[in-house]
């Protein structure tokens, strides 16, 4: 998620966003999109077997599609469908091909990955820590290459700047006063909530940040998709 407007500018600043053009560029920025999806989605993954909580919006689908009887892949892409549409007609040049990507496929690949964890099993607390701290590495690698891609940013990050725009308010108070919403949906639905919903909060705009500087912009211009 993305906590600060730096951030928001890096996933959507790309002209190219909408670029059907199958440049080497282009195909660059759409891998890592991607990929960086599938490694938040990953982290994601991480989090729930972790049994320590989850970030506010994976807590509310959680807790959503339990109740509805869905699967989270069928939950979580249905509403990204609804929030991405509100979106384009409110402020459509946040979303672009990456915001896609995000809207079809996080919550299969968290779904996905869960389902090959099938058989981990972390009784000690120690151990549920150690893994909570690898998936938030993880998870904020993957925001980090998905942002990085700039091809436009997922619906729920988006939803902060829609709040701004209307509210005038802070980036960071718009964006606490959505975590804070789905935060409420998820407690009221059921959905795991933890220390690591508040840590989420907390530490992924840094972790982004690290990510963003040690990592994922310098490899972009190594592969001359700067």
């Amino acid at each position: 998620m993305l906590y600060n407007m730096q951030a928001l500018h890096n996933a959507i600043y790309y002209k190219g966003r909408w670029n059907m053009k199958f440049d080497r560029v282009f195909i660059i920025r759409f891998l890592y999109a991607l990929i960086g999806t599938a490694i938040l989605a990953m982290g994601a993954a991480l989090l729930i077997k972790a049994t320590l909580g989850v970030d506010a919006f994976t807590a509310q689908n959680l807790g959503a599609s339990g109740r509805l009887g869905l699967t989270l892949g069928t939950y979580q892409m249905l509403l990204s469908v609804v929030l991405g549409v509100i979106i384009f007609f409110l402020k459509r040049d946040l979303l672009g091909i990456g915001s896609v990507v995000n809207i079809l496929l996080t919550g299969y690949f968290i779904q996905f990955f869960v389902f090959l964890m099938k058989d981990m099993q972390v009784v000690h607390l120690l151990g549920k820590i150690g893994l909570m701290l690898l998936a938030l590495l993880i998870y904020s690698l993957g925001i980090s290459l998905y942002s990085t891609s700039g091809l436009g940013a997922g619906p729920y990050d988006a939803l902060a700047v829609l709040v701004q725009h209307y509210t005038k308010w802070k980036f960071i108070y718009a964006r606490i006063s959505v975590d804070s919403t789905f935060f409420l949906l998820g407690l009221v639905l059921g959905g795991p909530i933890g220390v690591a919903t508040f840590l989420t909060a907390i530490v992924l705009g840094p972790l982004i940040g690290f990510w963003n500087v040690r990592v994922t912009t310098p490899s972009l211009e190594k592969l001359g998709a700067k």
